[in-house]
């Protein structure tokens, strides 16, 4: 028996320090397994939540480009407005110029050019209103029933050319 002893011994292995390690490799393999799988429950777990929030996401992601192209349109057509509002103020002021000018050409012409034209419409206004005068003497002088009084006369503007 003591060979078999001595035998025994001989081939008793003594334990390595990588034994050890092994050893406690594989403890924190057993301590974690369950932390990994309870990682993958919350992973299925939240998996349909995820996908439902990246569904919404690519929604607005969509709806955020077709209001970008609807601000672009938007953009793009206030600036025709806007062309077309300033052209319609480029005619307007236009129609005012040629107003304007058709008004200044009727009081240019309206205003006496010369000295001369202004005594002769001076002239012409005196004699009209010495023959108005002598009318009015003159009917004074005759009175007769027949003939319109004077202040009938001039109330029916018969003689409404006389300035004075």
């Amino acid at each position: 028996m003591s060979n078999t002893r001595n035998i025994t011994a001989a081939f008793q292995v003594t334990p390595s320090p990588f034994d050890f390690r092994d050893r406690k490799c594989e403890s924190r393999i057993c301590l974690r397994l369950p932390q990994r799988a309870s990682r993958k429950f919350r992973c299925h777990i939240t998996l349909p939540v995820v996908e439902e929030l990246d569904a919404k996401l690519k929604e607005l992601r969509h709806k955020i480009a077709g209001l970008n192209s609807h601000q672009v349109s938007l953009k793009a057509s206030y600036k025709k407005l806007k062309d077309r509002a300033a052209a319609m103020d480029v005619e307007n002021a236009e129609f005012d110029l040629i107003r304007s000018a058709q008004e200044n050409a009727n009081l240019r012409s309206k205003i006496v050019q010369s000295p001369e034209k202004l005594q002769r419409a001076l002239g012409e206004k005196k004699s009209v209103g010495e023959e108005a005068k002598n009318v009015v003497t003159a009917y004074n002088l005759c009175r007769c029933p027949e003939i319109m009084p004077v202040e009938e006369l001039f109330a029916s503007n018969h003689v409404n050319s006389v300035v004075i």
